[in-house]
């Protein structure tokens, strides 16, 4: 009955954003109106200073539609097994609307369509589809007017998915509550709330918990935080102790953990690895032939879609000696 009323509260909110977004129809500008008796030099200038300035806001418009394209491309990250996906067929109608969102699987990139189908599974139980709703209000739909109607709307359907049971619906508020996004700024909650999504098993905490605790000079317990990570199956993972590894200039612990996150699906760690042997990086020869190997892998997957763990990855791209660190 809870999430009843809930879900009930969260249809009133978005009826307050979505009136704002009615299409307004814009003036035709024409040079000869608005100057009728300047020389016609002057008008031919303005004409084409209106053509420069057309076009130019046409690759704006471009560029800003790319941007979110590439926002939407980036590898998601895994969602932990206790998030509920509201049973198979609301699960199915989840993963259409992924499709739409993220234009994959060749369905064209229809954000109306998205949403919708966002909504028919969210109405059968799935908490991911709130997650993914949230970040479309906060993301997708960032040009739109009444900025702080759609984000309070976001931090709703955020808290309605932790009522259902999804760790990662705190890692979302506490990356609102750290920038800000429709509530006071407040990071001490912030870290709390990244903390208790952690014990709870969200492996996108989990791992950002263990990179802020070792920037913040707490090596050892940062580390511990990033191996948990990796052993439930956060490939992401592997690329932060990469780095971790980097700073400490230790080749071998560096590409062991890129290796470590490669399997289990990481399109950064791939990347990474890829790009060590393409520039002979840190001390590591330039070696075509293998990174082929590697980018032939990364190739195979798609990396709009969640990980999946490459179990033959060791005969795919065999393990090679690790030279000693030397500096670019």
């Amino acid at each position: 009955m809870k999430l009843e009323l809930k879900m009930e509260n969260l249809l009133n909110l978005k009826a307050q954003v979505q009136p704002a977004w009615i299409k307004r129809t814009r003036r035709s500008i024409c040079p000869n109106r608005c100057m009728p008796h300047s020389p016609r030099p002057i008008r031919d200038f303005m004409r084409w200073m209106l053509v420069i300035i057309t076009c130019t806001f046409t690759i704006s418009a471009t560029t800003i539609a790319e941007a979110q394209m590439s926002m939407t491309t980036r590898q998601p990250w895994p969602v932990s097994q206790q998030c509920p996906t509201g049973g198979p067929e609301a699960d199915k109608i989840f993963q259409l609307a992924v499709d739409y969102h993220k234009a994959r699987k060749g369905m064209p990139w229809d954000l109306a369509k998205a949403e919708e189908l966002y909504e028919e599974a969210l109405a059968m139980g799935s908490a991911k589809a709130a997650l993914n709703l949230g970040l479309i209000y906060r993301q997708d739909y960032y040009s739109r007017p009444h900025q702080a109607e759609r984000l309070k709307y976001m931090m709703a359907l955020f808290e309605y998915a932790e009522e259902m049971g999804c760790p990662e619906a705190l890692t979302m508020q506490a990356e609102a509550y750290w920038e800000g996004w429709g509530v006071r700024k407040d990071q001490k909650k912030a870290e709390a709330l990244i903390r208790k999504a952690a014990e709870k098993g969200s492996l996108m905490s989990i791992t950002n918990l263990g990179s802020n605790l070792y920037d913040d000079g707490r090596h050892e317990e940062g580390k511990a935080w990033l191996e948990k990570a990796l052993k439930l199956g956060c490939g992401n993972a592997g690329e932060f102790l990469a780095q971790i590894y980097r700073r400490e200039k230790n080749a071998e612990k560096m590409i062991y953990y890129l290796r470590e996150g490669a399997k289990l699906g990481s399109a950064e760690c791939l990347l990474s690895l890829s790009l060590i042997y393409n520039m002979g990086n840190y001390g590591q020869p330039k070696d075509r032939e293998y990174e082929k190997k590697i980018d032939k892998v990364a190739a195979s997957f798609d990396a709009k879609e969640a990980p999946k763990p490459i179990p033959n990855f060791d005969e795919l791209v065999p393990p090679r000696p690790v030279l000693p660190w030397k500096d670019r």
